[in-house]
């Protein structure tokens, strides 16, 4: 699933126009958000996890627990010396990397799916419109 979805990525970037339109942090985070979105996922949604009582659920007060376990844990891994390429970025890079990467993979909790579309379809209704 990471492989399908960092190919995917990377074919939107190089192929589907939007590297024309990003820097080449928000690049780097577009491919670091594919890679680490489903790290350690366990397979159940995140409904069943506040239902259960999971530790995740508690630990992230029943808010997209699975995405913040997944960026939490893969953050971690990346904070050791061996594993930490984002620490060759400016200070200001490593900021902004690191929100943008939070924002893609919190967006990827489905809870949040419906604002989500209806935010991209307002904000390009009216491109659309002038297009015509």
């Amino acid at each position: 699933h990471c492989a399908d979805v960092l190919q995917s990525m990377h074919v939107l970037i190089s192929r589907g126009g939007m590297g024309d339109l990003m820097s080449e942090v928000e690049i780097l985070a577009a491919l670091v958000g594919a890679i680490i979105h489903d790290f350690e996922h366990m397979g159940v949604n995140n409904d069943l996890l506040v239902k259960m009582g999971h530790a995740w659920a508690i630990e992230y007060n029943d808010t997209a627990p699975n995405e913040n376990h997944h960026l939490a844990a893969a953050f971690k891994l990346l904070m050791r010396p061996e594993c930490n390429f984002i620490q060759q970025l400016a200070k200001a890079d490593q900021q902004l990397l690191r929100k943008l990467v939070l924002d893609m993979v919190i967006a990827t909790d489905m809870s949040a799916h419906q604002e989500i579309v209806d935010k991209i379809n307002n904000t390009l209704q009216p491109t659309l419109a002038a297009a015509r």
